[in-house]
């Protein structure tokens, strides 16, 4: 048996790169890559758990090579989201059966082949999603409006205002809790008693937002053949600085990997990466090795100011090494939930209500009227992990899509990702390049790319009107205000 599982784990790239290679054409790439994930839906059914984590394995990379070729570049919205579909999806799986290596939180009773078959049904969704998208909307994406130079020092001002709005907020926020000890108990405690807050000056969403403005300008930028000073990068920089030191403090791995996607989708819109190289795998690994160091020390950020000593002795070589493993941090939730909620198997189909309770979040608890429902995700954690919720208020294992679906109709309700598989790819081909306004919403909706897997639908749809909203109002405020009153404009350009 483990002379097969060397086998197979030594030639799974090689099949992959074969069936790429010799699948020229698209029509026939979509095909084998139905046949892999139906045929991963068989073997698991059948109980084969290598033979299907194999088969998923490439599968997921056809996939991978399909929604690059209706994109037509390796770096965009879809792919960041079916690459983190990917990795939520397989990395646990594959750290548990193969190496035996999942956080213990977890427990010590695992199946794999349910889980299999649900990411399998999963991920056939998702691709019919985005292929029936593609074929109604891969020629109405029109010309390119978003690089219309008049809104240059628009968004170049939005984005100055928003950097600072966001250091404030942050540093408010941060008195009102209690300051550099609160900041220095960790994440958990500090975002609790954050998130507790009557009023909550929100920092996230408007950081995003401002840095996808910023994004905007550079684009607007580099594709006229503009020129950019130091100045202009220097500035923002600094009125972001307060806040990006939080961030890195309390390990928050999110609002580091946003500013690493947005720049990096900015960049590759200009010129799309249709080639993967050396260079872009080395600077790939680099920014996962500085945010697997930055995770594996926030629990212990505090030893760093107190006790180095002790600090140095826990953080050594071997447990960074040790959380490099996708699957021993937050990308091994996704199976690890699913697992624990399948075999302990006390629960009733919800039939859709998580989705509708769901849409609640988006309301303040300070004005909703009544008892405002609980997100599923602290449902689950309350039912399965309990000892979570006696850390802080937000503590938990994350959730999964992938288990919201099948809490919500069993394995029918993988039917639910073709949903998003045709909104994304109707978001990439038809709506991204429409405007200014459209290009910005587009670039703040990345930190969704990640999140959505490893969240559940309330979390996600609160998230996406919230910068909906932000959007809108930018919008609006440069066609009632700052298109009219000259002098702003002005006094931009002079900076």
């Amino acid at each position: 048996m483990i002379l097969l599982k060397n086998v197979i784990i030594s030639n799974v790239y090689w099949i992959g790169s074969v069936i790429m290679l010799n699948c020229k054409r698209l029509k026939r790439m979509i095909l084998i890559n139905y046949f892999l994930f139906v045929l991963g839906v068989l073997l698991s059914l059948l109980g084969l758990t290598d033979c299907t984590i194999v088969i998923n394995i490439i599968a997921s990379i056809l996939l991978l090579q399909v929604v690059k070729n209706i994109t037509n570049s390796y770096i965009n919205f879809s792919m960041f989201f079916t690459f983190f579909h990917v990795l939520y999806g397989l990395s646990g799986v594959i750290s548990k059966a193969w190496f035996n290596q999942l956080s213990s939180t977890y427990g010590t009773v695992f199946r794999y082949c349910p889980y299999l078959l649900a990411f399998s049904l999963c991920s056939l969704f998702l691709l019919s999603g985005m292929l029936v998208a593609y074929k109604k909307n891969y020629k109405s994406s029109g010309a390119n409006n978003a690089l219309n130079v008049k809104y240059k020092n628009y968004f170049m001002f939005v984005s100055y205002v928003g950097f600072a709005l966001t250091t404030i907020f942050e540093l408010v926020n941060f008195f009102r809790v209690g300051g550099v000890p609160t900041l220095l108990a960790g994440k958990a405690i500090y975002q609790a008693r954050v998130d507790e807050l009557f009023l909550t000056l929100p920092t996230q969403q408007i950081f995003q937002v401002s840095l996808a403005a910023f994004c905007v300008y550079l684009y607007i930028i580099y594709g006229n053949n503009l020129k950019i000073t130091l100045k202009q990068i220097m500035i923002p920089i600094f009125l972001a600085l307060p806040y990006m030191l939080i961030i890195i403090i309390l390990g928050r791995r999110g609002p580091l990997l946003v500013v690493f996607l947005l720049l990096v989708i900015t960049y590759f819109m200009i010129k799309p990466l249709k080639k993967i190289s050396f260079k872009i795998v080395g600077v790939t690994f680099i920014v996962y090795v500085f945010l697997g160091i930055v995770f594996a020390v926030r629990n212990d950020i505090k030893l760093l100011f107190t006790d180095f000593q002790g600090f140095t002795e826990k953080v050594n070589v071997n447990y960074i090494l040790k959380n490099l493993n996708p699957a021993l941090n937050e990308f091994g939730c996704t199976y690890g939930n699913f697992n624990k909620f399948y075999v302990v198997n006390d629960y009733q189909l919800l039939y859709g209500k998580s989705y509708i309770y769901g849409l609640s979040h988006i309301v303040p608890t300070y004005i909703y009227s009544g008892d405002k429902p609980r997100l599923i995700t602290y449902e689950f954690r309350d039912k399965y992990f309990p000892d979570k919720s006696k850390i802080s208020s937000i503590a938990s294992t994350g959730f999964s899509s992938i288990l919201e679906t099948y809490w919500n109709f069993w394995y029918f309700g993988a039917v639910i990702y073709f949903i998003y598989g045709y909104l994304i790819i109707t978001l990439e081909n038809k709506i991204k390049f429409k405007s200014c306004f459209s290009l910005l919403y587009y670039l703040s909706l990345t930190t969704t790319t990640y999140s959505f897997h490893r969240s559940d639908f309330g979390h996600f749809s609160s998230e996406i009107i919230f910068l909906l909203l932000e959007v809108l109002c930018i919008r609006y405020f440069y066609h009632m205000v700052y298109s009219k009153v000259k002098s702003i404009d002005k006094f931009i350009e002079k900076i």
